[in-house]
């Protein structure tokens, strides 16, 4: 047992705070209890009657029951730390939209993406069964990422030690900020104080859909980020995800990371939107058959309805394309592997815009 003098002593201090009982996504208690919590909240219609405290109980016994502790407390732990990374909503009201097809998921990168979408739109540190708060922390983090490069250990502890990111409008710190906060958590000894906070943090950092661990440096592919001009109104994070995904289709499709019109390798590539992305709802800006993978030239036309392509993936071209270009791009077509039901949907608002614009 600690003395009194220690307990006297110890810093109780306001930080970023979160422990996980369970940190493998892909491992039976993770996913087991998260069903178990799932299962209560449908057959109870928590919605719409509410958490009591025998139903709470009862989940705790049922979870224990299956998964044994010391105590009830690390059972309550394992149940908050669902609502904590936001697959669950505080007071079990209700589950992230994305719970569900996460918990049927095999396929182990579709299930990490989907678990990556689910702690990134909603996981808050503060939030518990008991409790709500808005401050969403990882959000922070992985914006600060984007925004101002990779994270080291140091970087990671001045993050942690902020008291109040709610009141940061911009949703992240610049280089600037953040050193300025490594100075701060150095010259307190912060950063030797709270080892576990910061490995939980690059535990849960790390698992995320792009987002790399190496030599304990959290870095995302630069090449996935909007450009300059994008990033002012694109969350950088979920277009990393939306590119990547179509990296991953092509791969999937030609064996190679091409242009999915050319079919050539590029050394950089273009995330284009098939229906514009200031026109489409958030579920459609990331949907990944609202795009294709082109590169910037292609993109340059098909951006401006200058070119589109039929349900044969067959190009067309608009009255300003030179006649020189539309033989070189005559050449090639999208692959019709590429033109499922939904795409085909968006490709037809692309044709009719197109249409639009290059009518005599």
């Amino acid at each position: 047992m600690p003395s009194k003098k220690s307990i006297k002593n110890q810093k109780y201090e306001n930080y970023w705070k979160i422990t996980l009982e369970y940190s493998d996504i892909f491992g039976e208690p993770f996913n087991n209890v998260l069903q178990i919590i799932v299962d209560y909240i449908d057959k109870y219609n928590l919605k719409d009657n509410g958490l009591t405290k025998e139903i709470y109980q009862r989940l705790q016994n049922t979870i224990n029951a299956i998964y044994p502790k010391v105590d009830m407390g690390s059972t309550r732990k394992s149940i908050n730390q669902f609502v904590k990374l936001g697959f669950v909503q505080p007071y079990l009201k209700d589950y992230h939209k994305l719970t569900k097809p996460f918990l049927k998921e095999q396929n182990r990168d579709k299930k990490q993406d989907l678990f990556s979408r689910i702690v990134y739109e909603n996981s808050k540190f503060n939030s518990s069964v008991t409790e709500d708060d808005n401050i969403k922390q990882i959000n922070f983090l992985i914006k600060t990422l984007a925004y101002s490069g990779p994270l080291d250990e140091q970087d990671l502890s001045a993050l942690i030690s902020l008291k109040d990111i709610s009141n940061i409008s911009k949703g992240f710190l610049t280089r600037e900020e953040l050193e300025r906060q490594k100075r701060y958590v150095y010259t307190i000894g912060f950063d030797l104080r709270k080892y576990n906070q910061r490995s939980y943090l690059y535990g849960i950092a790390k698992r995320l859909t792009g987002v790399f661990c190496r030599n304990r440096v959290l870095s995302i592919d630069p090449e996935n980020l909007p450009d300059a001009e994008e990033i002012k109104s694109r969350d950088p994070y979920l277009h990393s995800l939306y590119k990547k995904a179509l990296k991953d289709e092509s791969f999937k499709i030609f064996g190679k990371v091409v242009c999915d019109f050319k079919q050539q390798e590029f050394t950089s590539y273009v995330a284009s939107h098939i229906k514009p992305f200031h026109e489409s709802n958030i579920e459609e800006q990331y949907n990944l058959n609202n795009g294709l993978l082109l590169s910037k030239d292609v993109d340059a036309l098909f951006d401006k309805f200058d070119i589109t392509f039929d349900r044969e993936g067959n190009i067309l071209f608009g009255k300003r394309v030179s006649k020189d270009l539309q033989q070189e791009y005559s050449l090639y077509k999208l692959d019709k592997r590429l033109l499922n039901n939904e795409r085909l949907k968006f490709l037809a608002m692309h044709n009719q815009k197109f249409y639009e614009k290059n009518k005599s």
